[in-house]
């Protein structure tokens, strides 16, 4: 992947209060992937350290390592204001191991892990304010098993589960005053059904 792509897409996907450190990610705190991305090293002559810089600015944008012309080793990426923005590993130019990201107040955005450039293990997310906003299982970049959600009162908004990235089973929903209702679609989850008490 080249820098212009990096910078083009960066500009396509706004972050709420700065610019984005040369890498977009999602509402989630999730980084926009490509399938089967494999990250090219962002200058000429791919190998050794990376250092890039805000060109308004001159802090630091992003760091890491390539070899071969490949991202790989760990890669750590800030906001124009200095706050760190993302962390991961790069294994051979795919993502593989922790992901970390950060919203642009120093809050915890998002957590979880790659394999292989899939999105793979339990993710957590959180709101700008510091509450929780998601938490549940990918397996090969698909949500898989239960799943919980708040809305950014607090309150709980959603649980259920997934198999292979769609909704199956019996799912809970609240809206943000604590009423509930309930939704159910076909197929089971993969573990087995989810239980939650409902108090």
């Amino acid at each position: 992947m080249s820098l212009a792509w990096l910078l083009l897409t960066a500009s396509l996907v706004s972050s709420p209060a700065s610019a984005v450190s040369g890498w977009p990610v999602d509402a989630w705190g999730m980084p926009v992937l490509l399938a089967d991305q494999v990250y090219d090293c962002p200058r000429e002559g791919g190998d050794g350290r990376v250092l890039m810089s805000w060109e308004n600015t001159g802090a630091r944008m992003k760091r890491g390592s390539c070899a071969g012309d490949l991202a790989t080793g760990s890669w750590k990426g800030w906001y124009e204001n200095g706050t760190k923005h993302w962390k991961v590993d790069f294994v051979t130019g795919r993502m593989d191991g922790k992901w970390k990201a950060w919203w642009d107040n120093g809050q915890k955005q998002a957590k979880g892990s790659f394999e292989a450039g899939s999105k793979d293990g339990l993710f957590k997310h959180w709101y700008q304010n510091g509450k929780h906003r998601a938490k549940g299982h990918y397996d090969d970049d698909k949500e898989d098993g239960c799943w919980t959600e708040w809305h950014e009162n607090g309150k709980r908004a959603s649980k259920g589960a997934y198999a292979d990235g769609t909704k199956v089973g019996r799912w809970f929903l609240w809206d943000e005053e604590g009423h509930r209702r309930k939704e159910v679609y076909g197929g089971e989850a993969s573990g087995g059904r989810c239980w939650w008490p409902l108090i």
